[in-house]
This record gives C-alpha cells, structure tokens and sequence, in this order.
C-alpha cells in the first residue's frame, strides 16, 4: 500500500494556493470593495474586481464563505454609473425614452441628459459571483486587501507597522478570519516585547475613538499592557495630572475606554488583574480629573 506523507501534501497545498494571490488562474470568484454606505445599489467602488479563488477564501473567511453559499448574498451586476451627456434636440426628452425629432428639422437647443448606464462585467461574459465586500471607510481599503492577501499566503506582508496591524486585525475581525486577527495579534505582542511601544502610538491608542475597540480587545491585552504602562509613565500621577495643564488637556483627549483602562484596568474587559493603572493619590483628585474630562 503506497503511503502519503500528509505533512508534504498540506505545504504543498499551501504553496499552490500562496500562488493563486491576484492572479486570475482558476480564478471561480471575484471581490469588489465599496461603502457601506452604498451596500444596496453599489455605486461607489473602492476597488477594481480582485479575482479570488473559493479554496483560499472558504477555509479562512466565515462570512466570504457564507457570502459565497447564499446567492442572496452575492450578485453578477456591475455598479450603475451616471452619465451627462450633451444633445441637440429641439424639444426636452428623458433618458429613458427620448422623443424622436421631427421630420426634416435638426434640434438647436441644447439640452443636457443624465442616463444610468451599468459598467461592463469584469470580462464578457462573466459568470464568476461578485462578493460586494462594504467597508466603512477608503482608508480601510488597505487592510482589507491585506486580510483576503493573508488567506492565501497565511503570512502578513513585511514591514507592517503596529498602526496598520491594528487596522487589520480589525478587518480580519470583520471578515471573520480568525486566522489573521491571531497573527497580528501575536505580530503585535512580539513588537511590544522585542522594540517596545512609541509613546506617540501608545496615547493614540488610549485617545483615538476609532481605536477604542482595541482597548477591550482580549486578544490585544499584551498590546494594551504596554501602551498602558507607556501612557502611566507619560501622567505619573493623579495628583500630577491636575497640576499640570498640558497633562491635565491630555487627559481630556483621552477616550472613555481609555479613562476606565488608566485609572481602574483590572475593571476593564480587555485589562488584567493586576494594577497596572495609574497612581492615585486620593479620590478627591480623581473625581475631579472625571469632572474636567466630563466637561471636555
């Protein structure tokens, strides 16, 4: 009986899909990035078409894979694109259904015409399913890319810094890729530990509200532990803090969740148990560095 090394077969299984990124061999699908904002119609792209493959995008992704089980999910119409366009007819017509001119006269007037036409499919012909992927932002546009490049190379791409780690593993929360949410995670933990943390980084964190959910991120904690122990350094105290006015205007920009993570971690989701939180002098200071902030 011949015998397979199942080691050998899944790395070279592995290496075969690596390959498949971008490219449109054996290519059975296709995503296309727009707002959510526009979800319905899809008139505003962020993207041209990046052919996928199921065999890359199923095993990794729980949402591409439901989007791409449930036809209701998924659609082959290009976006509508609007048109203005400038005619010469005597008399006002629609887009819809222009009223012919009469015999023997040439319109004068110029009238000006908006048509709804549809775009041309990715090729003629296409019958590969087109999974609308809505983004809340064109600066997320990136790390999604980033998220579908790890589901075929399983590796996050050289030289990404802890900013755009963060943005996605946010993306890979969102497409459901368990995967590549743990390898910027653990990316992340490895920066905290090998380099360190930036200052700069570490109050964006505790101050940015789009970077709140990482705060309460369980995953992050290591992350957050160390941003944390940068922003105490960076007010030492309670009692230094109000004394202090820049101090006291950077505690001000803080976010909610980053209040609750300096001042008590261990009640914080994504904290540990441990202090780790900043230094109080007495609960007369910090009721009122609560107050300031509550008035920011």
């Amino acid at each position: 009986m011949t015998s397979y090394n199942s080691s050998s077969t899944s790395s070279a299984l592995h290496a075969y899909v690596a390959k498949l990124w971008g490219s449109e061999t054996r290519s059975d699908c296709v995503i296309r990035f727009c707002l959510a904002s526009n979800t319905a119609d899809h008139t505003a792209w962020l993207s041209e078409a990046l052919p996928c493959h199921t065999v890359a995008l199923i095993p990794h992704s729980e949402r591409l894979a439901a989007q791409l089980e449930n036809p209701g999910w998924r659609t082959h119409d290009p976006p509508a694109v609007k048109v203005t366009v400038t005619v010469g007819c005597k008399r006002p017509c629609s887009a819809e259904a222009a009223s012919p001119e009469p015999q023997g006269q040439v319109g004068t007037e110029d009238v000006r015409l908006t048509i709804s036409m549809r775009s041309a499919r990715v090729h003629e012909a296409d019958s590969r399913p087109l999974l609308a992927v809505p983004l809340d932002s064109p600066e997320d546009l990136a790390a999604a890319k980033e998220v579908v490049r790890f589901m075929y190379v399983q590796a996050l791409s050289p030289g990404v810094g802890p900013l755009q780690l963060l943005a996605v593993h946010r993306l890979a929360q969102y497409l459901l890729c368990a995967s590549c949410a743990a390898a910027c995670a653990t990316t992340l933990a490895s920066m905290a530990d090998a380099q360190g943390v930036d200052e700069a980084l570490a109050l964006k964190v505790f101050s940015d509200l789009s970077l709140a959910h990482v705060l309460e991120d369980k995953g992050l904690a290591p992350f957050v532990e160390a941003c944390r122990d940068l922003v105490v350094q960076h007010f030492s105290c309670t009692l230094v803090v109000a004394r202090r006015e820049k101090l006291m205007l950077a505690f001000e920009g803080l976010s909610a969740v980053g209040v609750v993570q300096l001042l008590a971690p261990s009640n914080s989701s994504g904290g540990s148990s441990g202090d780790g939180g900043l230094p109080v002098d007495c609960e007369d200071t910090v009721l009122y560095l609560l107050h300031m902030w509550a008035l920011h």
